[in-house]
């Protein structure tokens, strides 16, 4: 199911995938995001690609389209962590503590615990952006674990489970559900993603804001197409 709602948001012109061809034609647009879809009927979906690809771009679209399909979204990531800078933590998940107290592999274990321990009965999907982040190397096999699990239950209003991730620990012991793979920025399948892994010198990590900075500009440039394409056709609509 989880791969259906996938499908939908990458017919986004942003992205350069099969789906949205026909939408970039129409608006006469490049897109700027690279993607990769390998599809299964698993309910689970690894999300991977390199620093600055467009996967947090993607986190939103989805979430974003869920919403308007009036599915539940449980979505588990930075912003949830850390919440309004002033107050340390999202204010309608109570359950965060505050930064100087807990530590941010602390919050992120609250979340994800959270997030499995759910038990909603309306239809929902739950979004889990690097759940082991600020955890040390021993408790990643205990993260995806917890996760398989999760996924593993029987559960007909949980629709799917998208997990963002780098870490390889994790990556390869969720390899085991046969999970759907959508990758960012070039074509490498899970496999390869374990096995290529690269490394970056200090040139590359100044360049990365720029680099981040110059996608979330091209994107602004086709949302603002979007929008102009749109405008257009209402305008029609009233003549």
């Amino acid at each position: 199911m989880i791969e259906k709602y996938i499908e939908i948001v990458l017919s986004h012109p942003v992205f350069k995938s099969s789906y949205s061809e026909k939408n970039c034609k129409l608006l006469g647009v490049e897109p700027v995001l690279e993607t990769t879809f390998f599809k299964t009927t698993s309910k689970l979906c690894l999300v991977t690609g390199e620093s600055a690809t467009g996967k947090s771009y993607f986190i939103k679209e989805l979430t974003k389209y869920l919403s308007s399909e009036n599915v539940l979204v449980y979505h588990s990531g930075m912003v949830h962590r850390t919440g309004d800078p002033e107050k340390g933590f999202m204010e309608h998940l109570g359950s965060l503590i505050l930064e100087d107290m807990a530590s941010t592999g602390e919050n992120s274990t609250i979340l994800l615990l959270k997030g499995i321990k759910s038990n909603y009965a309306k239809e929902h999907v739950i979004i889990f952006d690097e759940p082991a982040l600020g955890l040390s190397q021993g408790y990643m096999f205990a993260v995806s674990d917890a996760i398989k699990e999760y996924v593993q239950k029987k559960n007909n209003s949980l629709l799917g489970v998208v997990v963002c991730e780098h870490n390889e620990k994790i990556i390869s012991n969720l390899l085991k559900l046969n999970p759907n793979h959508l990758r960012f920025g070039d074509e490498k399948d899970l496999d390869e993603v374990l096995s290529n892994s690269q490394n970056y010198d200090v040139k590359d990590l100044l360049n990365l804001p720029e680099k981040g900075a110059k996608l979330r500009r091209q994107i602004s440039e086709i949302e603002q197409r979007i929008c102009e394409f749109q405008c257009s056709i209402k305008l029609n609509e009233k003549i």
